[in-house]
């Protein structure tokens, strides 16, 4: 997850006062000089872009679009991922040609993936935070999946990825066929 942002400022940065601040457009941190500004208009200037940043916070926040970077990851993946899963698969089961939201064999795989996955936090990363998941996390994560056992009909085997199964596929990734 990306790093909270952080809040529009003035510094001095390399001997000339400079404003940082947030540009929503693009997603980015931007810094503009406010070196030939007076302090006053520096005030103003630094209050305004304050001020889009909590507009922009009170519009993220009545979109319900953006979880807290600080929200404990399992309880969001349970609480906000899972239920969206559900809703999604109540509107298919609704009207399943309009070919809107997810299949129910989707849903399940995806129920079992989040199984799995909230189950290794639980064991691995028990108060793992939202904005904590990194890319090293993951990799660990799959590495750990890899080394779990799985059944082929009466055969338990290591899971791979080129022997785990494709239940949508219907048959083992990278097999022929």
């Amino acid at each position: 997850m990306a790093r909270p942002q952080k809040q529009s400022r003035i510094v001095k940065w390399r001997g000339r006062w400079t404003l940082f601040y947030h540009d929503y457009q693009t997603g980015k941190e931007c810094r503009e000089s406010v070196h030939s500004l007076t302090e006053e208009q520096r005030r103003t200037l630094l209050a305004r872009h304050r001020q889009a940043d909590k507009n922009q916070q009170a519009e993220v926040i009545q979109r319900g679009g953006m979880l807290a970077y600080d929200t404990d990851l399992v309880h969001a993946l349970a609480e906000h991922y899972l239920t969206d899963v559900a809703e999604r698969e109540a509107a298919r089961a609704e009207n399943p040609e309009a070919r809107e939201g997810i299949a129910r064999r989707s849903a399940i795989d995806i129920r079992a993936s989040m199984r799995m996955f909230t189950g290794w936090l639980n064991q691995k990363h028990p108060r793992l935070q939202t904005g904590s998941l990194d890319g090293a996390k993951l990799k660990s994560y799959f590495s750990w999946l890899a080394r779990q056992d799985t059944k082929r009909g009466t055969k338990t085997v290591k899971m791979s990825g080129q022997t785990w199964p494709c239940p949508a596929l219907g048959v083992a990734l990278g097999s022929p066929g």
